[in-house]
């Protein structure tokens, strides 16, 4: 949503003269440089440390970027060196997260990675389509653009915060599992024992039975 957003955005300040068209081509292709280099390490550090720790760093990464290049958008045309900045730590970012998330797609859907992989670039073409269409409407309603262009923001943040629950409440998960099968183990456990306390006193019984006709015969 907030890349798509950009596009209509820069459309404003290059109207009211606070960007020029060569202002717009580097801010456009700011946004896309760090995909050149960084999937590959991205795809190392995944495979090195797992997978939700990074993503809840990329994700803090990507809205940190949208805030600093909105706050420059929002101080003007003096700002626009701010504005690159965001864009170009915004881009990292969300190239970071694209990453992980093709990877995790790739790794917890073997049975139906198909149907994962399209759910996922249906979710991403939906989120294009929000912040294409709505971006405009937004900036008109506000009065401003400099207003508008928190919301990708706002969205960013939401992303962040969603994460850190879906972090959470899986580890919480995987921590319910354990202490699951730990007491299953310890009632197995337990088990076992209690019948091999059984047999014993079953065999004390079967040497009584043995030594009767011996002392009934003496």
């Amino acid at each position: 949503v907030a890349h798509s957003g950009l596009t209509v955005l820069l459309v404003y300040m290059i109207q009211d003269g606070t960007l020029t068209t060569v202002g717009y081509g580097l801010l456009q292709s700011t946004g896309s440089l760090p995909s050149l280099f960084i999937p590959f390490i991205v795809g190392a550090l995944l495979d090195s440390y797992g997978y939700w720790r990074l993503t809840i760093t990329f994700l803090a990464i990507t809205f940190i970027g949208q805030l600093i290049f909105s706050v420059s958008v929002c101080l003007g045309g003096n700002a626009f060196p701010g504005a690159v900045l965001g864009q170009f730590i915004f881009g990292a970012g969300s190239c970071c997260v694209m990453v992980a998330q093709r990877s995790i797609i790739g790794v917890r859907n073997s049975d139906c990675n198909a149907f994962a992989t399209g759910l996922y670039v249906a979710i991403a073409c939906v989120a294009k389509f929000l912040g294409k269409g709505l971006m405009a409407p937004l900036a008109e309603w506000s009065g401003s653009y400099r207003i508008a262009v928190f919301a990708p923001s706002l969205l960013c943040g939401l992303s962040l915060l969603l994460g850190i629950y879906t972090a959470c409440a899986e580890r919480s998960q995987k921590r319910n599992r354990r202490l699951a099968r730990a007491a299953v183990a310890r009632m197995s456990n337990g088990s076992g024992g209690g019948g091999g306390r059984g047999g014993g006193g079953g065999g004390g019984m079967d040497l009584c039975n043995e030594a009767t006709p011996l002392l009934s015969g003496g």
